[in-house]
């Protein structure tokens, strides 16, 4: 299934019941492949005697598409690969001009060359019949070994990001297809690391299938991939996941062991060893019949995949077998792990303004701030910590230092406004909360330009904010006029008086342009909301009333003002 721009299709009502017309015949024209779907979500509309009603968000002509969206508005402003991860929940595999290969507008960081431009993370590649790795092994085997792309990828799920990446529970299955082989006797180790259960290590074939999301299959549990499993003490290959006994010297795999594969094309030999220790039990046949075979493994927790000569702890069964990679080649000479396909999101990116290009180095210094953002802002990022906590002064305190000076456009920052409201909010900080909501009303015009909830409720949020500081004020100083009730009288008896007066006229003059501004952007929240629900949607009458309070507000300032001035 195809989905333009994250939506679910329907066409016309001359055919309202083919959902598969994108994927049969490809994107809309030109002149409809427009950023966003075309109308809200569904609404119901009892008033007109009507199940269901659509409201487009933009004009469609005749005859045209009719799109709606499986991800809410605040999710459409999400980085490509977390809205990839979404819809495939969904099994589908987006195409639209947001998802394919390209700048990806919610994720981008500041230049450290000119500390003005912003570089934007590429898109990642599209998914063809699921054998992407496969056609990469073909493409690079006979070239040298890039430098500009992550060896290590995702197969299972092909869709990965920091979520994926840091959840140890998640059985993951990755390899390097880009190093696939087909001949010679070959060797390379992976060390197994907190939270290792269940690994299947060993090779796939460039035929093996990728899937988008946990299909609960990995390595060994097909005919185009082999693999060892020394925590329950079984080899696997097959489609009916035949398991054969193996026995290892230690007898059951854990944290800190190294497991040593060796794969020998002449002979059809694979061979495993457990710390240093070969053993003639941990020996499989099998039939390379010209297939290309790269590492690969399954397993839940954390690893370390070692493939260069300088990287390997142990040594070969024998001295007639190679390291993976030859000591020559310059790529990979550290270890790989989980996060590696993160990092190299930023390759080949440049600068809008300099047009410095970005290099493996600093792509990984890069997504290595994006880690730590996420780390400090992303309940998800600790499985036991409470999303509803409120933040500590000195997390908040980084995040906005890591936030101003190196990420520009970034969904991660977006999501972590929320938790930043609620701290400021605790602490009556109004002017940084009108700051975090008109950086969210920014965000959302910038990566989502068409109708968005997600643009109306930071405008929303500003008039709120404002509300609740103008409250407070006049509340102060209704205090004051209470406690001094000639305080007011004309002439002022002393000059102290007088500046007092100025000082809370300048605070009302304040208020008065404030608010009006706030009613700016509530008025265009309003707007937006209409268009896309209706008038009587709840979202909507909940702005329509916030105008209303705001209104009110207005003039109980400007006539507290013109007493003041009387």
């Amino acid at each position: 299934n195809n989905n333009n721009n994250n939506t679910n299709t329907t066409t016309t009502t001359t055919n309202k019941n083919n959902n598969n017309k994108l994927a049969e015949h490809g994107s809309p024209s030109e002149s409809d492949a427009k950023p966003g779907p075309s109308v809200a979500e569904l609404v119901r509309d009892r008033d007109r005697g009507l199940r269901w009603l659509l409201k487009a968000r933009r004009p469609i002509r005749a005859g045209a598409e009719v799109t709606i969206s499986y991800l809410d508005d605040t999710m459409l402003l999400d980085h490509c690969l977390v809205r990839r991860n979404e819809l495939s929940r969904r099994d589908f595999w987006c195409r639209c001009e947001r998802c394919v290969d390209g700048i990806d507008l919610s994720r981008s960081m500041r230049c450290s060359r000119c500390q003005e431009g912003v570089i934007y993370a590429r898109r990642p590649s599209s998914l063809e019949g699921g054998s992407l790795a496969g056609d990469l092994a073909r493409q690079v085997s006979s070239q040298p070994i890039p430098l500009n792309v992550s060896l290590l990828r995702p197969l299972r799920p092909a869709i990965y990001d920091e979520v994926c990446a840091a959840d140890l529970d998640n059985w993951l299955t990755i390899g390097t297809p880009l190093l696939a082989r087909n001949s010679g006797k070959l060797y390379y180790e992976v060390v197994l690391g907190s939270g290792c259960a269940e690994p299947q290590i060993g090779w796939a074939s460039t035929r093996f299938q990728e899937h988008t999301d946990w299909i609960g299959s990995g390595i060994g549990d097909d005919d185009e991939s082999w693999g060892a499993d020394g925590a329950r003490g079984l080899f696997w290959h097959g489609a009916t996941q035949e398991e054969v006994a193996m026995e290892f010297p230690k007898g059951d795999w854990q944290e800190g062991d190294v497991i040593g594969c060796a794969l020998d094309f002449e002979q059809g030999v694979l061979s495993f060893s457990e710390n240093g220790v070969w053993s003639l039990a941990t020996k499989w046949t099998f039939r390379a019949e010209g297939r290309w075979l790269y590492p690969a493994i399954s397993l839940q927790g954390n690893f370390q995949m070692l493939l260069h000569s300088e990287a390997l702890r142990y040594g070969p069964p024998s001295e007639d077998f190679g390291p993976w990679i030859e000591e020559e080649d310059v790529c990979a000479r550290g270890p790989l792990d989980r996060r590696g396909p993160l990092r190299f999101a930023y390759v080949g990116c440049c600068c809008d303004k300099c047009g410095m290009e970005v290099d493996a180095a600093e792509s990984s210094r890069l997504t290595d701030l994006e880690q730590e953002f996420w780390k400090l802002a992303d309940p998800r990022a600790v499985p036991s910590a409470d999303p509803k906590q409120v933040l500590m002064e000195d997390v908040v305190n980084r995040l906005r230092q890591l936030a101003d000076s190196h990420f520009a456009w970034h969904s991660l920052v977006h999501r972590a406004r929320e938790r930043l409201l609620v701290f400021y909010g605790s602490r009556r900080d109004y002017d940084s909360q009108v700051q975090v909501w008109e950086e969210a009303r920014d965000f959302a015009h910038h990566v989502y330009p068409a109708a968005c909830g997600a643009h109306a409720w930071g405008q929303s949020g500003i008039c709120g904010v404002v509300l609740k500081e103008g409250a407070a004020k006049l509340f102060e100083l209704k205090t004051f006029f209470d406690k001094n009730p000639g305080w007011n009288e004309q002439p002022p008896k002393w000059l102290e008086e007088l500046d007092q007066k100025k000082d809370i006229q300048r605070q009302l003059e304040h208020l008065d342009s404030r608010t009006r501004w706030a009613i700016d952007e509530a008025k265009a929240a309003y707007n937006t909301l209409v268009l896309m629900f209706g008038e009587t949607h709840t979202w909507a009458t909940e702005v329509q009333d916030q105008l209303l309070e705001a209104e009110s507000f207005l003039m109980d300032v400007k006539a507290r003002l013109d007493a003041l001035q009387q």
